[in-house]
């Protein structure tokens, strides 16, 4: 009988063993498969988002460059050029010509204290000599360029987080100055709109909300080519507490303007993904918004578990990536697409959750399906480098 109860121990022992093994084992694949996001980053006083660049400080990644095909405009050693959504990077006029910003740097330190706007233009036969300096004379990056008129204007930001605007005097011109109102916007990650053969500037930005300790997406508007501006950080309806906002972070947003028509798509991955539209060229009180998806925990910052069904068990919900692309039709409609996520916080007050960044997946909308109402498409991972990884 003592026999048969050692032999009892030592298979429940085993059993116990291989089930704490499963699950560490479990819990480390978890890990590899999540990515910790602090809320930090999302404050513009923060350079969370503004660190070394990945690949290991080289250069570029040369292994799927001529499958794609194209031309080479310009290198850069920063590969951080967006965090999600991605801004204006090109201009593409009728005569065939482009103009094309990105943040450049030639320096392979984490730091990258030559860090700027790099420019080049396609004259409709040849691109430019490529750019090996920064437009700017100081650190600055994630431009946005606009047509204003019969010239280009972009619009970056510098270290402490204002608004970098510089402007070239005929479009596809290599002259540029700063403009007057450079640097007196506070933002960060700007994202611009001109209306064709209009003057109109619509501008939107990440934002420190001092009041309320929060920051949000905030929107600006010039009516004079950015001689001066009329709107200054306003906050769009329903992009606050009690809209279920606690924060809308870097680059979760994207604009069009077409006449007197101001569109704007925008959601963090905790919050509500959403459409705005004005008919009049962004007056306050013009603005409507519809929801696409619907983020089921307001308010939700990392500081709390994410617990939708109220069990005090942390549950791993479906959401958007704020990757967002945007596009208005002939017919004025809007589209909308954005990357598929899970998020996943276990840890209270904290002011940190996790994504998954292998979900494969895309939402798509537009108008006609009406709020709240998303299409999910389903694809494969594809391994574009092909090193047997489509993760890397």
């Amino acid at each position: 009988m003592k026999k048969l109860i050692y032999i009892i121990i030592v298979i429940c022992t085993l059993n116990n063993a291989k089930a704490q093994n499963a699950t560490a084992s479990h819990n480390a694949d978890l890990k590899n498969k999540t990515k910790a996001v602090s809320l930090k980053s999302y404050h513009s006083n923060n350079n969370y988002l503004e660190g070394a660049p990945v690949e290991n400080n080289t250069f570029y990644k040369s292994s799927s460059g001529s499958r794609l095909g194209g031309s080479d405009v310009g290198t850069t050693s920063y590969d951080l050029n967006t965090n999600a959504a991605a801004p204006n990077r090109l201009l593409v006029y009728p005569d065939n010509t482009v103009s094309a910003v990105w943040t450049g740097s030639t320096n392979t330190t984490a730091a990258r204290p030559d860090r700027g706007t790099f420019f080049n233009n396609y004259d409709g036969a040849n691109w430019g000599p490529a750019p090996d300096t920064r437009i700017e004379s100081y650190r600055a990056g994630f431009p946005a360029i606009i047509n204003v008129g019969d010239h280009e204007m972009y619009f970056a930001h510098d270290g402490n987080n204002n608004i970098v605007i510089f402007e070239n005097d005929a479009k596809g011109s290599t002259n540029w100055t700063e403009n007057a109102n450079s640097l007196m916007l506070h933002g960060a990650w700007p994202r611009a709109a001109c209306a064709e053969g209009s003057n109109i500037i619509h501008l939107l930005a990440a934002n420190d909300d001092a009041a309320n300790k929060n920051e949000y997406m905030f929107y600006y508007r010039s009516s004079d080519g950015g001689a001066s501006w009329d709107i200054i950080n306003y906050r769009l309806p329903g992009i606050d507490t009690l809209g279920g906002y606690n924060i809308m972070g870097a680059e979760c947003y994207v604009m069009r303007a077409i006449g007197s028509n101001v569109y704007i798509a925008a959601g963090e991955s905790i919050n509500d993904l959403a459409v705005w539209k004005s008919n009049s060229n962004g007056d306050i009180g013009s603005w409507t918004r519809t929801r696409i998806i619907e983020w089921p925990q307001p308010n939700f910052d990392g500081n709390t578990i994410s617990d939708i069904t109220g069990d005090g068990v942390a549950d791993t919900i479906t959401s958007q990536d704020g990757n967002i692309a945007f596009a208005i039709d002939n017919d004025g409609m809007m589209h909308v697409w954005s990357g598929v996520t899970n998020i996943l916080d276990v840890t209270p007050d904290d002011k940190t959750w996790s994504y998954f960044p292998g979900v494969a997946g895309m939402w798509y909308w537009n108008e006609s399906f009406g709020a709240d109402s998303v299409q999910y498409l389903d694809f494969t991972l594809v391994d574009w480098d092909e090193d047997g990884n489509p993760f890397a």
